[in-house]
């Protein structure tokens, strides 16, 4: 994704490959996302999606020189869902095969979640948690704290490696696992509109498009992660570049998703308030 992939293409910018901080080892899960075990069974299109997420991986590695390591597990029944995953444990999941390699691995980098370091949303990778995981073999890092998601398709805007590579859909049931970004999807959506805002499109061969439209904004479906299209630099490039088209688009969408969730929590407080007024009635009598 693009958070992981600015890790590796700073690292690669920055760092010579026999340098001892270059990256030699990427760690590529299954078992650790609760999408690829629903219900606690292994779900073959997940399966099927990680194969072949892992096998453009490993080319990539072959390219710009790093080795794949594939990492197994059943920690997504820890939690009942997504959510939970991502809300208490991430970087939790992540470390614990690194440490047991701790012959192999000398620091673990983990990216961070892309909201500029200002984030008052619960999650379970943070600056100031990652490095407790460390040992006196294996330390722990979380990079980029400070960086917002735009700044990092910024960072991959001109980097060659990942215009075939980046994968950030998660794909649907109904999506065929070869198909690496869906299009179509919230964060495919939101992805390509960043990649839009820094001009740099029309270069990432592994998204289905070239360029936005408003009525793609208008028909994703937008959870919690709606933040990640109103980034102060989101709204300043695309203004820059007179997308006010998308801007508009955004805002509306945003609002739309808003205004649901405050009308739902209306509705739960008053069906809350009416059970409870019930109840008070009922030993009143």
């Amino acid at each position: 994704g693009v958070d992981g992939m600015a890790v590796l293409c700073e690292n690669r910018k920055l760092v010579p490959l026999d340098h001892p901080a270059s990256i030699h080892t990427v760690l590529f899960a299954f078992g650790y996302s609760y999408g690829d075990m629903p219900d606690g069974v292994e779900d073959p299109h997940a399966r099927a999606r990680y194969e072949t997420q892992a096998a453009l991986i490993e080319t990539l590695g072959e390219r710009i020189g790093f080795q794949l390591v594939r990492a197994e597990s059943n920690q997504a029944l820890l939690h009942p869902d997504g959510l939970a995953y991502f809300d208490a444990s991430h970087s939790g999941r992540f470390v614990p095969p690194m440490m047991g390699a701790a012959r192999l691995v000398t620091d673990v980098l983990i990216g961070s979640n892309g909201e500029g370091g200002a984030s008052t949303t619960p999650h379970g990778s943070h600056p100031l948690l990652d490095p407790h995981y460390s040992s006196a073999a294996v330390r722990v890092h979380n990079v980029h704290p400070v960086l917002t998601r735009s700044d990092k398709l910024r960072l991959l805007s001109d980097w060659e490696p990942a215009f075939d590579t980046l994968v950030v859909c998660h794909g649907g049931p109904d999506m065929p696992p070869d198909v690496l970004n869906c299009g179509r999807c919230e964060k495919c959506v939101r992805t390509m509109v960043g990649l839009v805002s820094v001009e740099a499109l029309h270069r990432f061969t592994v998204f289905p498009h070239d360029d936005v439209t408003p009525e793609m904004i208008d028909a994703i479906r937008i959870a919690r992660a709606h933040h990640y299209l109103t980034l102060p630099d989101l709204t300043a490039d695309l203004e820059r570049i007179g997308r006010r088209d998308l801007l508009d688009a955004i805002q509306g969408r945003v609002a739309r998703a808003t205004e649901g969730r405050l009308a739902k929590t209306r509705r739960k407080w008053g069906r809350s308030l009416a059970k409870r007024l019930g109840r008070h009635q009922a030993h009143g009598k």
